[in-house]
């Protein structure tokens, strides 16, 4: 009675992990493990199936289909991980081993071996298959989480001690249903981690996507600066963390002059290298706690943080000028651009970035618009009455 219970018990745990593979399967760019790993838990239950309900009542008969569907139940087992884990490996060899198995059993079903003599041929097999799972899975353990790769590579290594005692159960009865017990609980342990770790897998895949998808939400994909939804978004959290008392932050708005001619007459994809130049220099010349942004076609803006006073501001504004208008090569030709800068100051000219957006864009226009490049820092005076911009 205890025999027929443990492969019942085994039976219907194979046919639950059966139907969690298949659920796992169905969720969309899911690499093909699972399926394999359902198809070697469809052959694991039937090979259950036939022990519980021997065919035609021929006990032969149904070793033999046992041993079939555990042989291919090793292979799918294997050709699953391989795919899971995207290991390199002729899968052509293991499909020669099953096959050698399977041979092994008809020559002894034809020349009458004894069960006990294939049983050793069926050992080395299983013996093999799970040594590999378990030497790959731990060389690959950096790819998946550790706690189920460990798992598996040491849940496949029992697994082989384990089948290397298959041939006592012709001798031994006793030991014949508690190694059916030991196997069950082995493989259940083995297959929950495999699904663990393809379920970590999608988890990770999803986490990936999710940073991709914040990625191209603040950060501009031309030049990889952040984008105006960034700067809105992280402005606060900017003062909090940036800012030291009587420190300021200064908002610079950087708007490319002579670019224009540059896209129109040697192409966007020059027009492209160049912007890149400029977005190289601007991140080399701010600091981790500033912030650099590329809020449209030939517009930055620069977010300078910990300034102690105006002269800082001079001194980054100057700078700023110099990199950008040094000669940019790009499409194996160099090419100069000007550039004009308007400047406003957190907290003196404003306290939402909006505003002082507003107000550093107005000074740009001002410089801008006189043609003679530099910078221009905000003042009422100056918004209402333009001055000649610094372009020394």
């Amino acid at each position: 009675m205890l025999p027929q219970l443990v492969h019942t018990i085994g039976a219907t745990t194979y046919f639950v992990i059966f139907i969690l593979m298949v659920w796992v399967n169905q969720i969309p760019k899911t690499d093909q493990g699972p399926l394999f790993w359902a198809m070697a838990m469809c052959f694991a239950f039937l090979a259950r199936l036939v022990i519980l309900i021997p065919l035609l009542s021929d006990i032969a008969i149904s070793f033999s289909f046992y041993c079939i569907f555990i042989t291919f139940e090793k292979l799918a087992l294997l050709l699953g991980a391989i795919r899971c884990f995207k290991v390199e490996s002729d899968t052509r060899w293991w499909w020669a081993l099953a096959l050698c198995s399977i041979v092994w059993l008809i020559l002894a079903e034809v020349l009458s071996i004894s069960n006990w003599v294939y049983a050793i041929g069926l050992e080395i097999y299983n013996i093999t298959t799970l040594l590999f799972l378990s030497y790959f899975t731990y060389l690959y353990r950096d790819k998946v989480n550790n706690a189920f790769i460990l798992a598996i590579s040491v849940t496949s290594f029992l697994l082989a001690i384990h089948w290397s005692t298959f041939v006592l159960s012709y001798f031994n009865a006793t030991w014949k249903t508690n190694g059916f017990m030991i196997g069950t609980a082995l493989m259940l342990t083995q297959y929950l981690a495999l699904l663990g770790a393809q379920l970590s897998l999608i988890q990770q895949r999803l986490l990936d996507a999710e940073s991709s998808a914040l990625s191209l939400a603040y950060h501009d994909p031309l030049t990889g600066l952040s984008n105006q939804r960034y700067l809105f978004n992280l402005f606060d959290q900017v003062l909090q963390v940036a800012t030291r008392p009587h420190q300021k932050i200064a908002i610079i708005f950087i708007d490319l002059d002579k670019f224009k001619p540059i896209n129109d007459n040697a192409g966007h994809k020059t027009g492209d290298e160049v912007l890149k130049v400029v977005a190289e220099r601007l991140q080399k010349l701010t600091r981790k706690t500033d912030i650099c942004a590329r809020i449209g076609g030939d517009e930055f803006i620069v977010l300078a943080t910990q300034l102690e006073d105006e002269n800082h501001i001079h001194q980054i504004a100057d700078k700023l000028r110099q990199q950008i208008m040094a000669p940019i090569k790009a499409g194996g030709n160099f090419y100069e651009l000007g550039v004009s800068m308007g400047i406003s100051i957190y907290p003196d000219h404003g306290q939402s970035l909006r505003d002082l957006i507003e107000k550093a864009d107005n000074m740009m226009y001002q410089v801008k618009n006189r043609g003679t490049g530099g910078y221009a820092l905000y003042s009422e005076n100056a918004a209402n009455n333009p001055q000649p911009a610094n372009n020394s």
